[in-house]
Formats: structure tokens, C-alpha cells, sequence
């Protein structure tokens, strides 16, 4: 009886043992899966850090592009504004003139740089005589002369120099109204001033006579 007691009590014992043994696999198990999860889950994250980081980065990128066209535009707007250049044309040879800068006087209601300023500022010979006004010619080639209103105008004494005179800003040939000139002399966007000496002596307060005027003052 009691031999069969304690066999009964050895099997219970190993019966025991090994469920316990079942029940730790299933915990490990059971513990590396949810390890396995939580890793997978910690490299989701990072990967949605990335994506959203390469995002910003690439919209930075974007705006700062905008940025520079806008400077580039601006640039080009600002280098659209000047002044005009007027070419004296004397004894064939060409005298270019800046006109900014140059003194400025008002005929009727305009600022212009005198003619007389102008042919001073063209430094021809010293040995020029008396002067005329020939014809004065337009940037699209457009000659005063072209037109027979202007027939009995030209060749325009010197002394009617300080009378005329060009816009700066469009370079517009303007006359005081004293002198009747016709459309035809008032040359839209002029770029030469041919001149030459006077015929038969010359006008009184041509070139020689405003240089001596200057050197009196």
C-alpha cells in the first residue's frame, strides 16, 4: 500500500513538471512576439520621421528658388530708365554728347538741354567758324529736311540755338513757339545735329560768340 502511494505521488510530480515546462515556451514566445511588434512599429516611426523631414526640405528648397526670380526681375525692371545721347555731326566727322547731367532751361513748359549747351559740350574744332543747323535727324532716320514745310527752316541760323533744345528723358527736339517753326523741326527721338559752317560769313552769336562770352565770364 504504501509502496503504490508514493508511486502515484512520483507520477503526479512529473505530470506537474511538465505542464509548468509547456506554459514557460508559450511565455517566451508570447514575450518575442510582442518585442518583434514593438521594433516593427519603432521602424514605422522612423520612417515617417524621414519622409516628412525630406518633405520640409524640399519645400525650403522651393521657396528659396521664388525668391531669387523675383531679385532677377526686380534687376531687370530697375535698368530700363537713362538718358539720351545726341551725336553732333560736323565736317564728317561725329561728336557724341551725354546729355545727363547738362544744365537744363524751360521752353514752353519743358525742360530741355539748350542747343547751344549741347554743340559747347561736343568740343568741336577750335577752328570751326560761324555755324549752322543743317538738319537734324531722328533714331528711325527721319531728316527734318525730309519733309517741304521745313524747306524754307533750314539751314537754321546759330543764334536760334538757345531756343531749342532736347528733352532729356526723351530726347524730344523742342522749339520756343517765338519762331514759328513747323511739326517737321520738332523731331521726335533725335540722335544727330548735323552742322557745318555758316554760309556767306556766318550768324551773329554763333559758336565763336558764345565761347567769347564765356571766357568774359
Amino acid at each position: 500500500m504504501t509502496k503504490k502511494l508514493l508511486l502515484v505521488m512520483m507520477v503526479l510530480a512529473l505530470g506537474f513538471g511538465v505542464f509548468g515546462c509547456g506554459d514557460d515556451d508559450d511565455n517566451d514566445n508570447a514575450d518575442a512576439a510582442a518585442d518583434s511588434g514593438n521594433d516593427a512599429g519603432d521602424a514605422s516611426g522612423d520612417t515617417d520621421s524621414d519622409t516628412d523631414s525630406d518633405t520640409d526640405s524640399d519645400t525650403d528648397s522651393d521657396t528659396d528658388t521664388d525668391t531669387d526670380t523675383d531679385t532677377g526681375d526686380a534687376g531687370v525692371d530697375g535698368g530700363d530708365a537713362g538718358t539720351k545721347s545726341i551725336d553732333v555731326v560736323y565736317d564728317g566727322i561725329t561728336y557724341p554728347v551725354d546729355l545727363e547731367g547738362l544744365a537744363t532751361t524751360a521752353i514752353n513748359g519743358t525742360q530741355v538741354v539748350p542747343l547751344d549747351t549741347i554743340v559747347d559740350e561736343a568740343g568741336l574744332p577750335s577752328g570751326a567758324g560761324a555755324l549752322q543747323f543743317d538738319d537734324f535727324e531722328a533714331g528711325d532716320g527721319f531728316k527734318a529736311s525730309n519733309s517741304p514745310n521745313c524747306a524754307a527752316s533750314l539751314p537754321a541760323p546759330y543764334a536760334n540755338a538757345p531756343l531749342g533744345g532736347v528733352e532729356p528723358a526723351t530726347g524730344d527736339l523742342k522749339w520756343d513757339d517765338s519762331l514759328g517753326y513747323k511739326g517737321c523741326m520738332k523731331v521726335k527721338e533725335l540722335a544727330k545735329i548735323h552742322m557745318s559752317d555758316a554760309v556767306d560769313g556766318g550768324v551773329d552769336g554763333g559758336a565763336d560768340a558764345s565761347l567769347d562770352a564765356g571766357d568774359a565770364g
